[in-house]
């Protein structure tokens, strides 16, 4: 009979940062277990490529979004009476639109390397949990046997 009982050692988390200024990710710190496998180190390294792949990507389009807003806001600033300095939603609608007008390439060329990115971390995770199945399955029946 196997016996139960609480863990004195805490297992070691993931840690997530705070939001980034910028990019609006929260970085995130993966673990590494002292008995890594080789899959599993590069499930991580994978893990950490695409998440600095994402904010390297959300860091350029976000400078360059507020950037473009600000420029917008002045031009239209400069069209408007000093006693009339507020932008309505309807005006700021039209840079949303001409926003996503302009950068649609961009974002679906981004959305298609995302998925890609993140079904490779997917496959690599799934083969992962496959081989910590079968090697806690194979240690459990070991056990029994003797």
């Amino acid at each position: 009979m196997m016996k139960r009982g609480i863990s004195r050692t805490p297992q070691p988390r993931d840690l997530i940062g705070p939001v980034d200024t910028v990019s609006n990710l929260r970085p995130i710190k993966y673990v590494i277990n002292f008995d890594e496998t080789k899959l599993e180190e590069k499930l991580r390294k994978q893990r950490n490529e695409l998440q600095n792949w994402n904010q390297l990507f959300w860091v350029e389009h976000n400078k360059c979004f507020k950037n473009e807003k600000k420029k917008f806001e002045s031009k239209i600033l400069e069209k408007k009476n000093l006693n009339d300095q507020i932008i309505t939603a309807d005006e700021m609608s039209i840079f949303y639109k001409q926003f996503l007008d302009k950068n649609w390439k961009n974002h679906l060329s981004y959305l298609l390397t995302w998925y890609k990115k993140n079904i490779l971390v997917t496959v690599l995770h799934l083969r992962v949990m496959l081989v910590n199945f079968q090697k806690t399955t194979f240690d459990k029946l070991s056990k029994l046997k003797s």
